[in-house]
């Protein structure tokens, strides 16, 4: 009798972990096969192409992080620059090689790849992304979503920004299309759910405003003759592309303020 009763205590006991087990393969399946909600929300369900995590911490970084392409760029949890002449000319006379660098990002033109992890020493960072190279009209070859992630109540403001390759002058030009990105509060936890932000205006362009009394060369060089007419209106919102040979040394400008995490993902244009 009792060998009955140990044998059928047995099956139920296999019979119960084989249920645990199927209904954790169910759960691990249903996970699996589950879209990402920033890849949904920002591209119609399409998968991106790279993902590149800037990261902010509170103790700068010693060690030599350049080359080792680990999709993720540090800079000062608290620290860089505000721009304070968006549109215009930001650092007169002044060049790439001038500017304190903490929290700023190289821009140079490439396959997707980080070149400098580390923004927040003495010669910032450095990231490598391809040519937009639109068309008049048309649309960059890819696009930028964003999306904070983090302690709620952190932010960041990044501005795209070029140094003049002028003969005539050294001038650091800064959009006057910087975007700030906040980590919001609210919802269960405290956290909410991050919002997913189209960057692709604010990060692959600067938007400036060029006179073409005062700054002929550069008027010019972007396809805006100079006119001796005094009551010629100012240029306004120029798009400068990245990589426009009119300017140099391209960098995002990172002002942070507590924002812990943000997430860029590139796709392709549809």
């Amino acid at each position: 009798m009792m060998k009955q009763f140990l044998a059928l205590a047995s099956l139920a006991l296999i019979g119960l972990g084989c249920e645990k087990e199927a209904s954790l393969n169910n759960q691990t399946q249903s996970a699996q096969a589950s879209p990402d909600v920033f890849v949904q929300n920002a591209n119609n369900g399409n998968s991106h192409d790279y993902q590149l995590n800037i990261i902010g911490v509170p103790k700068d970084k010693e060690a030599d992080m350049d080359n080792n392409n680990g999709h993720r760029i540090f800079v000062r949890l608290n620290g860089g620059e505000t721009v304070t002449n968006p549109g215009g000319k930001w650092k007169e006379g002044k060049g790439w090689d001038d500017l304190d660098k903490i929290n700023k990002i190289l821009l140079q033109e490439g396959d997707f790849d980080v070149i400098d992890a580390n923004a927040t020493d003495d010669d910032g960072a450095a990231f490598q992304l391809p040519d937009p190279n639109p068309e008049d009209g048309e649309p960059p070859a890819y696009h930028i979503k964003a999306r904070a992630l983090g302690t709620p109540g952190g932010s960041a403001t990044i501005t795209t920004c070029a140094e003049e390759n002028l003969d005539s002058s050294t001038d650091i030009w800064c959009g006057s299309n910087g975007v700030t990105i906040e980590r919001k509060g609210g919802g269960k936890g405290g956290g909410g759910k991050p919002e997913v932000v189209d960057v692709t205006e604010n990060l692959l362009k600067l938007v400036i405003n060029v006179d073409p009394d005062l700054d002929p060369e550069l008027a010019a060089c972007l396809g805006y003759e100079d006119t001796p007419d005094e009551n010629d209106p100012v240029v306004e919102d120029i798009d400068v592309w990245l990589f426009d040979p009119c300017f140099e040394n391209y960098f995002w400008n990172y002002d942070n303020n507590g924002l812990k995490l943000l997430q860029l993902r590139f796709y392709a244009a549809d």
